[in-house]
């Protein structure tokens, strides 16, 4: 009965670390956002977008174009850098008030090079972290 808490236990740890790992911080969420292009899961990469101002256009048609953009851009750069092979969050570093924060990666491509990229994130009223996409 001993061996069967203790295994119970270990589990329950197990699945609260891995609940809570890479979610919704600035990191888990650049993370995403770096898998999402590795993967060419376009769609998933721009639903992590902080789009706020809408214009004439609905968020999902801004969303369904940004999608579009973004499939092309990262056509050229796969053409030019190769596809992402690896990737690794360097640092974290989150705005006093709590709102805003950098989180830089360095991503590896297949052709060999490496690039630091700052990845930019906003803290939503609904407390989530979401890329900003900047004016």
């Amino acid at each position: 009965m001993k061996k069967l808490l203790g295994i119970l236990s270990l589990l329950t740890v197990m699945f609260v670390m891995a609940a809570c790992s890479g979610g919704n911080t600035p990191g888990g969420v650049a993370e995403k956002a770096v898998k999402c292009m590795k993967d060419k899961d376009y769609k998933g990469y721009v639903d992590l977008v902080n789009i706020t101002e809408k214009g004439e256009h609905s968020e999902a048609e801004m969303r369904s174009e940004l999608t579009v953009l973004l499939s092309e851009k990262a056509s050229k750069n796969i053409e030019k850098d190769g596809e992402i092979e690896s990737y690794k969050i360097l640092s974290e570093e989150i705005s006093e008030d709590g709102t805003h924060a950098v989180v830089k990666m360095q991503i590896t491509y297949s052709k060999g090079n490496t690039d630091t990229e700052e990845i930019t994130l906003v803290k939503t009223e609904a407390g989530d972290w979401m890329l900003d996409m900047g004016k």
